[in-house]
C-alpha cells in the first residue's frame, strides 16, 4: 500500500513540475559558468547520479550531503555494513583473528538502545603491533568514490579512558606513502599522546590544514566529534561546540586523494601499508562513523549532536526560525521537512536555483542533475523520505537538459 501511494505521489509531483516549468533548469548563457552554490561541487555527474540512485539526497544538512556511515550495529561476522554498499571488514583481512577489533553493546546515547552496538578498539593496550585491531574499508568496490570530495565532514562518537602512546587515530581516509611519513590522511579524526583530539586534512605535497584541538575526553563517557573543512579552514566540532583554533585560512586547493591502496579507509588507525610502525592504533569504543559532502554548519552539527538550536517558530510549523530555510510555509504546504520546507516550495526554490527561465545553460548533463540534486539537498532534513524529493530529482535525471543536442546546452 505505502508502495503504491509512492508512486502515485511521484506521478503527480512529475505532472506538477512538467506543468510548473520546472524541468527547465540551470551556468549563464553568455559566460557558460557552472558555478555551483556554496559548499557543493559544480560538475560532478557521478556524485548526482549516485545520489539520484541510492537515495543520499534524503540525507542532506545545510552544510553537506550524507556520502557514508557505517553504524557497527552487526551482531557477528566479519562485514562491516555502510551506506550505498561501501562495506568494510573488521581487522587488516576479511578473515576472523584474535586481534580484530571487538563488538560492544554499548552504543552512543542517541542511538536506539535494544539495537545499537558499537567496536572497542583495545589498541596498544593488549597487542603490540602491529596488532590490526582496526576496520578496513577497501577502495576497490563500487560507490567508494563518494567518499571522496574536495570539501568534506567527517562524524564519529568515541568513548575512551586512555590516551595512545603517539597518535591514535579515529578515522583515517588514504595514507601518504612517503617513506618518512606516518601522518598523512586525506581526511582524519585522531587523538594524540596527551589525549587532544585534532581533525584535518591533505593536499598534495603534504600540504595540511588541521583545526583546534580539544582535550578532557578520556573519561570513559561518549563524546560526538565532527570533523568540516569547507574549502578554506577545518573545524573540530566536540559535543556540538565549535573548538578554538587551528590553522590560519588560505588559498588550498582542497583535499586529495591517493591512488591504489592508499585510497583505503580505516577506523580505529592509520595503518601504512609498508611501515608496521605507522599502524598508530586507537584504544577506546567508536561508534556510527559519517562521511559528508561538504562543510556542515554549526546548527547541523548541533542537531546531529541530538540538541536542536532553540528559538522562535514564526510561520509555527514545528521548525524553529534558526533552522528554517524555508520561511512562511502556508498551511497548504504541510507537512514540512527537517529544513522547514514544503514540498511545493521545494519544488519552486529547485526552479529558481537553477534558473528554469532559461537564462542559463549547462555544458553536461551532470551539471545540472546536481544542481537540482543540491537544491533538493539544501531543503531536506537528514534520513527523511520525502515523494516531491525524489521525483524532484527522478525528473532532472530522465531530462535532456545539458546533453549534446538537449535543452539548455550551453554553446560549445
Amino acid at each position: 500500500m505505502a508502495t503504491n501511494k509512492m508512486k502515485f505521489l511521484n506521478i503527480a509531483w512529475l505532472r506538477y513540475l512538467s506543468a510548473a516549468g520546472l524541468l527547465v533548469l540551470g551556468c549563464t548563457a553568455e559566460t557558460g559558468d557552472t558555478t555551483a552554490p556554496d559548499g557543493v561541487e559544480a560538475d560532478d555527474p557521478k556524485a548526482a547520479e549516485s545520489e539520484s540512485a541510492t537515495g543520499q539526497s534524503e540525507n542532506a544538512l545545510v552544510g553537506g550531503t550524507l556520502r557514508g556511515r557505517w553504524r557497527f550495529n552487526e551482531l557477528s561476522g566479519q562485514t562491516v555494513f555502510g551506506l550505498s554498499g561501501i562495506n568494510g571488514f573488521r581487522g587488516r583481512t576479511p578473515f576472523l583473528d584474535s586481534n580484530d577489533p571487538l563488538r560492544s553493546d554499548l552504543n552512543h546515547p542517541n542511538e536506539n538502545p535494544f539495537i545499537g552496538r558499537s567496536l572497542r578498539f583495545r589498541g596498544l593496550g593488549d597487542n603490540a603491533p602491529p596488532n590490526h585491531d582496526y576496520v578496513t574499508v577497501r577502495a576497490n568496490q563500487d560507490n567508494f568514490e563518494l567518499i571522496e570530495t574536495p570539501r568534506v565532514s567527517v562524524e564519529a562518537w568515541i568513548r575512551t579512558g586512555s590516551t595512545p602512546a603517539s597518535l591514535g587515530y579515529i578515522v583515517s581516509k588514504g595514507i601518504d606513502t612517503h617513506p618518512g611519513d606516518c601522518s598523512a590522511s586525506s581526511y582524519f579524526l585522531y587523538m594524540d599522546s596527551g589525549g587532544m583530539v585534532r581533525f584535518g586534512v591533505t593536499h598534495t605535497g603534504q600540504s595540511l590544514r588541521q583545526s583546534g584541538a580539544k582535550g578532557g575526553l578520556s573519561n570513559l563517557q561518549w563524546h560526538h566529534l565532527v570533523g568540516t573543512y569547507d574549502g578554506t579552514v577545518a573545524r573540530l566540532y566536540v559535543d556540538g561546540m565549535l573548538v578554538p583554533g587551528g590553522d590560519a585560512p588560505g588559498a588550498f586547493a582542497g583535499v586529495s586523494y591517493a591512488t591504489g591502496k592508499s585510497r583505503n579507509l580505516h577506523f580505529g588507525a592509520y595503518n601504512h601499508p609498508t611501515r608496521l610502525d605507522c599502524e598508530l592504533p586507537y584504544q577506546g569504543w567508536i561508534d556510527d562513523v559519517r562521511v559528508y559532502r561538504g562543510a556542515l554548519t554549526a546548527a547541523d552539527v548541533l542537531e546531529r549532536f541530538g540538541h536542536p538550536v532553540p528559538g522562535p517558530d514564526a510561520d509555527n510549523d514545528g521548525v524553529t526560525d534558526a533552522l528554517d530555510v524555508c520561511p512562511g510555509t502556508p498551511m497548504a504546504d504541510r507537512p514540512v521537512s527537517q529544513r522547514g520546507c514544503g514540498c511545493t516550495q521545494i519544488a519552486t526554490a529547485a526552479g529558481a536555483a537553477c534558473k528554469t527561465d532559461g537564462s542559463r545553460c549547462y555544458n553536461t548533463h551532470g551539471a545540472y542533475v546536481s544542481c537540482v540534486s543540491n537544491a533538493v539537498d539544501s531543503r531536506i532534513g537528514p534520513e527523511e523520505s520525502l515523494a516531491c524529493a525524489n521525483a524532484i530529482n527522478s525528473a532532472a535525471s530522465q531530462s535532456d537538459i545539458g546533453k549534446p543536442d538537449g535543452t539548455l546546452r550551453c554553446p560549445d
